[in-house]
């Protein structure tokens, strides 16, 4: 968190309500397979127990990847990244070049309509792709998720 001072014109990098600064969280994320299982990846090396959570309802994962809600074309996953904190930025790099333009290209997810971060709690972001916009994701496609906070 970037403070003043005081009185003086100086700025200095500070620690944000108390905490030990800044920290993030990387996610590995692979399209979803036939049998629904497509969320793999990786917390702080730790694996992914209980650390994703594909948000289908009553729709089969299957559909749901393909087709997102009923009602929206939204796809939504909740990551618990234990960041413990409301202040998140997080961006997705897209491998195969899906979502953006090019492989390996970054969206910075809120600030465009390709995807938004909704806050659930201090601890769990959740990511919506719209697929009404990204009708080219692909079964196995890849992506690496970043919260920073």
């Amino acid at each position: 968190m970037l403070t003043s001072g005081g009185a003086s014109a100086s700025m200095y990098w500070g620690t944000a309500g108390g905490s030990s600064g800044i920290g993030k969280a990387t996610f590995h994320l692979k399209w979803g397979s036939e049998s629904g299982n497509g969320i793999n990846g990786s917390w702080r090396d730790s694996g992914t127990d209980g650390k994703i959570e594909l948000m289908h309802g009553s729709k089969s994962a299957s559909s749901y990847w393909a087709a997102g809600d009923d009602t929206d074309q939204l796809v939504k996953i909740r990551f618990t990244h234990d960041l413990n904190t409301k202040y998140i930025t997080a961006s997705i790099l897209d491998v195969a070049g899906r979502i953006t333009a090019s492989a390996n290209e970054y969206i910075d997810l809120g600030h465009n309509q390709h995807g938004l971060v909704k806050y659930i709690n201090a601890n769990i972001s959740e990511i919506c792709i719209d697929l009404s916009f990204n009708d080219t994701i692909a079964t196995n496609d890849e992506f690496e998720l970043t919260f920073i906070g």
